[in-house]
């Protein structure tokens, strides 16, 4: 892999950092990597440390043998880089080894250390509104670690370009969300446009490979003011950490001399958080889980999605039975009954096994038959998309012999 062409252009009040990735082994087209962030937040000098950071999970997956760097390299992320192979090796099986991490100035601190000043990333969601929530309930002030700023990602929910509405819309909620969170806790935002999401453009690698070190980079890029950055942790120690593209084994690996990078909240989980969340006027006025739109009005989430459903569920087990964010009424066995089978990369189960015991304990069974019968339609979902069973023999043989005539021909003719 090649990182060559650093560029820099100013547009207004925000600086554009721009960089042309090549592959070397494998066969790919060469992406054009780009991070915009307010001056404010710009390094005074193009960071390369911000490319390699976004770039080496592609490397790995792909087989680079080397990251060929204009500029140097903190050779803390050189390590890091070759812990992270070992861990996709333990996780997945990957193949690859580490890439050869060769930056024509060397490897040197990427700059002086600034005091300390903290940030998280937010975009106004569960994981990230609890861990505003936590540091400013549990840390003085004048703490180290004691968040000052949030920094807002643009286009998080939707790396692989949905439609421009969708895409403004959900932007439009996002950063009204991080705004409220953000005021609350007398934090800067400070937003960064980038198209790292996408460098690995298959949704399932995102989510499994690389969106941790996605955020670190971008968080590289505004960090001239900052000695530390924080991502809110996806999961937790109860439910299982799993495997995961951003997780506390992997996304502290990314960061520099500079910036220490902490995955925080594994010890919390969802339930927990959203009741955390529950008693928090101003981020529960702005809870906002929902990727779905563009809707009417100034509706902040649809209500009837996975997501909302689940969260919404959370929020009436923590006593919230209209929150403001949401459509008005109490959620419903019929709310449940009505949501499709979800990626089974999202491990439907995961999440929501620990809220049917809560209701089964509050005495709620209509919601637990329904989560019971949701989770069934999950696991047959998840039977069809990995072909287990005579069904899927049947597939497998159809798709290699008769290049999936059959099943094409069957959902041609059934009724309907």
């Amino acid at each position: 892999m090649r990182i060559e062409g650093l560029r820099t252009r100013e547009t207004g009040d925000r600086i554009r950092t721009q960089a042309r990735v090549s592959w070397e082994n494998a066969s790919r087209e060469p992406f054009e990597l780009f991070f915009d962030v307010p001056r404010r937040d710009a390094p005074h000098e193009t960071d390369s440390n911000v490319f390699v950071a976004a770039s080496a999970i592609s490397a790995i997956r792909s087989g680079e043998r080397r990251i060929s760097v204009e500029g140097s390299v903190c050779p803390l992320l050189r390590d890091g880089i070759v812990a992270a192979a070992g861990l996709f090796r333990s996780w997945y099986g990957c193949p690859h080894p580490a890439p050869a991490v060769a930056p024509d100035a060397g490897f040197v601190a990427p700059r002086a250390l600034a005091p300390r000043r903290a940030a998280v990333f937010a975009s106004g969601g569960v994981d990230s509104s609890f861990a505003v929530r936590w540091n400013r309930q549990n840390l003085p002030p004048a703490h180290p670690r004691a968040f000052r700023q949030a920094i807002r990602i643009r286009d998080l929910a939707f790396p692989f370009d949905p439609s421009p509405e969708r895409r403004e819309h959900v932007e439009t909620r996002s950063a009204h969300a991080v705004s409220v969170v953000a005021a609350s806790a007398d934090l800067e935002v400070t937003e960064v446009g980038t198209n790292a999401m996408a460098i690995e453009p298959d949704f399932d690698v995102f989510v499994h490979w690389t969106h941790g070190p996605a955020l670190v980079a971008a968080g590289l890029a505004a960090g001239r003011r900052l000695s530390d950055l924080t991502v809110s942790a996806s999961h937790d120690v109860w439910t299982k950490i799993r495997s995961w593209g951003s997780h506390p084994l992997l996304d502290p690996l990314f960061g520099t001399a500079a910036v220490d990078v902490h995955h925080e909240g594994i010890e919390a989980t969802r339930m927990e958080k959203v009741a955390e969340i529950a008693r928090w006027p101003e981020g529960l006025s702005a809870l906002y889980v929902c990727g779905a739109g563009p809707f009417p009005g100034g509706a902040i989430n649809c209500g009837s999605c996975e997501k909302c459903v689940r969260t919404r569920v959370a929020l009436l087990l923590a006593g919230v039975e209209r929150p403001p964010s949401f459509p008005d009424g109490i959620p419903k066995a019929a709310d449940i009954d009505a949501l499709p089978p979800i990626p089974s990369s999202r491990r439907l189960s995961y999440y929501w096994w620990e809220l049917l015991d809560a209701l089964r304990a509050a005495g709620r069974f209509e919601l637990t038959e329904a989560i019971g019968r949701m989770i069934e339609r999950q696991r047959r979902a998840d039977a069809w998309s990995s072909d287990r069973g005579w069904k899927g023999a049947l597939r497998r043989l159809d798709r290699k012999f008769l290049g999936g005539l059959a099943l094409k021909a069957r959902r041609r003719w059934a009724p309907r």
